[in-house]
């Protein structure tokens, strides 16, 4: 079967959402409580989307949603269900690295199905980008994200739905800083910094060159940060990144300078920006993961 896109994946024949599309909702992480996605799973319900709870989804294992095979099994059975169209993992926490040993890789290859996720879920989606080769979708956390507030979150629905760049117009407010000028094409990947290095020695961390990361974090000190980044740099994967996008990074609700404290660590960049609306922040634009991205500084546009 031939490697689908991301627009691909996410948009029926016709670029236009004219058959609904089915949500399967998974924990492959942090317990949930039924109280706090069900806002946003209306606000899925009103773009379109009909949702569909995994068996597991509000289940309870020490800090967890259920036991490892537990959320494996969700995922796996959500893939051989032909009647689930996207796995939606409705919040991060801690957990989904456990998982990646269980999950039916060949399967997801074979079904080719879009995965939605934030954080801690990182893990998750650049497993599937080694293992498969397919895209994903990082941002839209249902405890995060979802929320009528969120001034990005049509924009996120947009590219859910098969939009290809996000410029300066879609993001006014952002206030984006050029640290680096330039242009660049390569593949676009990351998500939560920590959550990345927990992949460093495992078969899950993808070894791609030419890299366009875009990082986020939150809750951790700037040395903890710096830290990260250096042990990403020791093992030679910053040495491939080409061009840096910085989300947004908070450490008790304070923002981190992260090119100032750590740019000096990317060796390589054609180009780099900071303050960039990704991250644990409400005003987050969800980010296509593993696809073939070009980013224009000037002005800023992200196209994939």
């Amino acid at each position: 079967m031939e490697q689908k896109t991301w627009t691909e994946l996410s948009v029926p024949e016709g670029n236009e959402m004219t058959v609904q599309k089915t949500i399967g909702l998974v924990a492959p992480a942090g317990a949930i409580n039924k109280e706090t996605i069900q806002s946003a799973s209306e606000i899925c319900r009103q773009h379109g989307f009909a949702v569909v709870e995994s068996k597991h989804l509000y289940g309870k294992e020490r800090h967890y949603s259920g036991t490892i095979q537990e959320r494996a099994d969700d995922i796996n059975d959500f893939l051989s269900c032909d009647d689930i169209d996207i796995i939606y993992a409705a919040r991060g926490g801690s957990g989904s690295p456990m998982i990646l040993d269980l999950i039916d890789w060949p399967l997801w290859k074979e079904k080719q199905k879009p995965l939605i996720g934030f954080s801690d879920i990182t893990a998750l989606q650049l497993a599937l980008f080694k293992k498969t080769g397919l895209p994903s979708l990082s941002g839209m956390g249902m405890t995060t994200h979802m929320t009528e507030n969120n001034i990005y979150k049509n924009l996120s629905f947009e590219i859910l739905k098969g939009k290809t760049e996000i410029t300066l117009d879609d993001i006014p407010n952002a206030e984006i800083k050029i640290e680096k000028s330039g242009t660049f094409s390569g593949i676009l990947i990351g998500g939560c910094l920590t959550t990345i290095t927990t992949l460093i020695g495992t078969e899950y961390l993808p070894t791609n060159e030419d890299i366009i990361l875009v990082i986020e974090d939150v809750n951790e000190p700037v040395y903890v940060i710096e830290r990260n980044l250096f042990h990403l740099k020791q093992i030679g994967f910053l040495d491939k990144v080409k061009g840096l996008i910085i989300g947004k990074f908070t450490y008790q609700k304070n923002e981190i300078d992260v090119w100032n404290e750590s740019g000096y660590l990317f060796e390589n960049l054609e180009f780099a920006v900071s303050n960039f609306p990704y991250g644990h922040i409400e005003n987050c634009v969800a980010v296509p993961l593993g696809v073939n991205a070009k980013l224009t500084t000037k002005p800023f546009t992200l196209q994939w």
